[in-house]
């Protein structure tokens, strides 16, 4: 076992964008977790002796993205059955249209020819845990594969005895609202639709947006040429951030994801990522031009965080002056953890060799999801590209129905800056610290 009480971890990449993250991640595992945390990420070989292969399941229907492995003296990427190839007709992937609309298609005719397949490899890697402590998804929740799939599956698992009181949680990719990267039509109906069965089956949904670290990289990191690798780098750097404390600590990784989720209806997490060169201010820890998930971060109100510092040149940092910050905010719960560790090959991209993630739950989510609403009822009351969904099975009161699941989610989040609005005016105690 691992050097902690931590159990295991299942990762699922699901799509182009999943499989992309997961390669880039795993890559970041073999170099860096890899001697002190073998077996929470890893399992051993049956058929050859000294030989590790990750805890993973690559899914999706490029071959060309599948395909690929990494190799290094002791760690195979993933087992080749869990590197799952569905089938798709070439032209139904030629266009936006025909790749986007593959999310119905991955959960209802795609996802029921593979489904049984999925979750027996799931079962299996299960089975090779001793505790097994979480399964964690990566996918664009805007695109085919990303979005379909993962619904498809969630409704597979729901029921399992062999996943009692096990977090599964995902890090999801969030159509662009920026101007100069905007998102098609199906993005955003990709997204409305899985947000409900997401909502309901996942203890957490880690937001990211492309657009937003396509800005830290070009603003904060200084990087003139930015690819998709780049930015695959960064998420990978923040979700191994964001892991520390599971990995080199006695905190598990279902302890921490109930912990930023103290009300299930509210557990969209946003991340902020920080490269410390010198000491570090409090005060940019809850700053836009850090955040990777929305705009008006510093204007939130936060429920609960986790602070993960990763690096070898944090003893300037005062954990205290962190805390008592953090209490000026009035959370729910708070968590600092600092790992004296170095970030490895990571000093190059970021030009540091100290990374702080800030897994943050607070209300400045609903600015995003009102700009999503906002765009989707643009569309919908268009009739956009409605009928292409009905005519693979969809009928309209699913949109309609999903629509009102996302309008919930924001009417949650603005209760709650009601209900802190209020107690702050009439100096009451906050009612959700009791």
């Amino acid at each position: 076992m691992s050097n902690n009480n931590s159990g295991e971890l299942i990762f699922i990449h699901l799509g182009e964008c999943g499989c992309q993250i997961g390669k880039s991640i795993w890559d970041l595992f073999c170099n860096t977790e890899f001697k002190s945390n073998t077996y929470q990420l890893f399992e051993e070989s049956i058929r050859k002796e000294n030989t590790f292969t990750s805890r993973s399941l690559f899914i999706d229907s490029d071959s060309n993205i599948i395909d690929h492995n990494t190799f290094t003296q002791q760690i195979r990427l993933t087992h080749c059955e869990n590197k799952l190839k569905y089938c798709c007709k070439q032209e139904n992937i030629i266009n936006d249209y025909e790749s986007s609309i593959t999310s119905l298609r991955s959960q209802f005719s795609f996802g029921n020819n593979y489904i049984n397949y999925i979750e027996e490899r799931i079962r299996k890697m299960v089975e090779n845990c001793d505790h097994l402590d979480g399964i964690i998804f990566t996918h664009s929740i805007g695109g085919g594969t990303g979005s379909g799939m993962i619904c498809r599956i969630l409704e597979q698992l729901r029921s399992k005895s062999w996943l009692k009181g096990v977090t599964i949680s995902s890090f999801s990719v969030f159509p662009s609202l920026s101007e100069m990267a905007s998102s098609t039509t199906f993005e955003l109906y990709n997204m409305v639709l899985s947000m409900e069965t997401m909502r309901e089956y996942l203890s957490n949904i880690s937001s990211i947006r492309n657009d937003l670290i396509y800005d830290y990289c070009k603003y904060e990191l200084k990087i003139e040429n930015i690819e998709y690798n780049t930015i695959n780098q960064v998420i990978s750097q923040m979700i191994s951030t964001f892991l520390e404390p599971c990995l080199f600590s006695n905190e598990s990784f279902s302890q921490i994801s109930s912990k930023l989720v103290p009300y299930p209806s509210m557990n969209i997490i946003s991340n902020s990522l920080m490269s410390i060169r010198n000491n570090l201010d409090c005060k940019e820890l809850f700053s836009n031009q850090y955040s990777l998930t929305i705009d008006g971060i510093d204007n939130a109100k936060s429920i609960s965080t986790c602070i993960s510092m990763r690096g070898t040149d944090f003893y300037n940092i005062n954990k205290d002056s962190i805390a008592n910050y953090l209490n000026h905010r009035k959370l729910i719960y708070q968590n600092v953890f600092n790992s004296q560790r170095n970030i490895g090959n990571a000093c190059k991209l970021f030009n540091s060799n100290n990374i702080v993630h800030i897994a943050n739950n607070s209300t400045g989510v609903r600015n995003n999801l009102e700009q999503y609403l906002k765009l989707f009822d643009t569309n919908f009351k268009k009739y956009t590209y409605i009928q292409k969904y009905v005519l693979e099975g969809l009928a309209d009161g699913e949109f309609e129905q999903a629509r009102e699941n996302l309008e919930s989610y924001i009417d949650d989040y603005k209760e709650l800056d009601r209900d802190y609005i209020y107690n702050i005016i009439h100096k009451k105690k906050y009612p959700f610290f009791n």
